[in-house]
């Protein structure tokens, strides 16, 4: 489910586009360049309106591209910082409502690998190949636009190929599946077995699932949000008011589930509905601090996220890094778990342009406001030249719903007895 923008941020957004509208041609003209984007910050501060609107006009028409460009904060004049924080912020709103709209591809086709490069030329979202040689499909799919789940979908029912953990795999099982948007949920288990002390319980279990291109951050279930029912009868929840909160796994999949009590003379299709909160980065910021050897600490700030530079300690053995990051606006973030989940990958450029990941992560520091981290790079007899951090930003909250209906109680998409 895609949130709407609220009033304020769609008025926000409005304003400024009608700028945008009068100055745009304008803005394009120009190439877009690490100087060109300065002048434009610099302009902001600018005694005169006509500038000052014509330089957010190109901040704003160039969107996120801009963003990476834009220098450090540190220098900047508050009154400048200030105004250009609510552009940034009017940028990534506007992203975050965009890359919530599910994405759409044409496919004209039946090879697979045909279809994986449509998918990532027309989506967005990549695909790696299997290893083993690709199958046809058994018919072209139709002509109309498919959203990336229907694609997946389509794929899924004409071969035996089955998508998960962002690749398509062999397996014969298919699992029901729903989707709402960007986001799709298989039906993983919906089994029934029967308790030591002869109780039947329902075993519901769903895997959730986002576009390659969005990052899942972690999820928050309630089974009072679940409803299940077997013909005309409604099934009680387990554990009343048993809620979860789970971690995104890595692959951009999550598991979660829970169990209903079924009456003894339940008979009928099963249909199963409900809704959970997802939280989300739908984009991934690249930060570079340029120059290693400049007073610390550097900041680079994203909106939601900002990024410090801390110190440098290079040895014979590695190189040690310590950085602070923070999602200020993010209340909550930080909370256990959830600050892993939002480290940024790393690496470091050496002279001869080449790039080193980082052997280690680690946080040795938590805090309300961020986290400190501690990153180890490996020694590479050469002084690296800048730091490139891939940060997930354009963080929201999705309430999402999912919707299973007249399942088959032959004992293979069910065991309901």
């Amino acid at each position: 489910m895609t949130a709407r923008p609220t009033f304020r941020i769609a008025f926000r957004v409005l304003a400024v586009g009608l700028v945008v509208g009068a100055l745009g041609s304008a803005c394009r003209a120009q190439e877009l360049t690490r100087e060109a984007v300065a002048q434009w910050v610099a302009d902001l501060g600018s005694d005169s309106r006509a500038v000052r609107a014509r330089a957010e006009a190109a901040l704003v028409e160039h969107g996120t591209d801009a963003l990476d460009l834009l220098p450090n904060e540190s220098t900047l004049d508050p009154a400048v910082r200030e105004t250009l924080e609510r552009i940034v912020r009017t940028v990534e709103d506007a992203e975050t409502q965009k890359a919530l709209i599910p994405r759409q591809v044409r496919l004209r086709s039946k090879q697979i690998g045909e279809i994986l490069d449509a998918l990532e030329r027309q989506t967005g979202n990549s695909i790696p190949r299997p290893d083993k040689p690709l199958p046809e499909l058994s018919q072209l799919p139709p002509d109309e636009p498919l959203t990336f789940w229907q694609a997946i979908d389509w794929i899924e029912s004409h071969s035996e190929l089955r998508y998960g953990g962002h690749q398509l795999q062999t397996a014969k099982q298919r699992s029901p599946a729903s989707s709402q948007g960007p986001f799709r949920f298989l039906l993983l288990d919906h089994t029934v077995r029967e308790t030591a002390a002869g109780q039947k319980l329902l075993s519901a279990k769903l895997r959730v699932e986002c576009e390659p291109r969005l990052r899942p951050l972690f999820l928050v279930a309630g089974v009072d949000t679940w409803k299940a029912r077997i013909g005309d009868q409604a099934l009680e929840a387990f554990t009343p008011g048993a809620s979860r909160e789970l971690p995104a796994g890595r692959n951009g999949e999550t598991d979660i589930g829970y169990d209903f009590i079924v009456p003894e003379q339940a008979t009928g299709k099963l249909t199963l509905t409900g809704e959970l909160s997802l939280t989300l980065s739908a984009r991934t910021t690249s930060v570079t601090f340029s120059d290693l050897k400049a007073r610390l600490p550097l900041v680079r700030r994203r909106v939601q996220a900002s990024l410090s530079l801390l110190s440098i300690k290079p040895t014979e053995e590695e190189t040690v890094i310590r950085l602070a990051l923070a999602f200020p606006e993010s209340r909550g973030l930080f909370e256990s778990y959830r600050s892993s989940l939002l480290t940024p990958d790393l690496a470091l450029e050496m002279p001869a342009g080449t790039r080193i990941a980082a052997s280690e992560t680690a946080q040795i520091q938590e805090d309300p406001d961020g986290n400190i981290l501690e990153t180890r790079f490996p020694a590479r007899g050469a002084t690296p030249t800048r730091l490139h951090a891939l940060i997930p930003t354009a963080i929201s909250t999705q309430r999402v719903r999912f919707e299973f209906r007249d399942l088959q109680q032959d004992g293979q998409s069910s065991n309901l007895k």
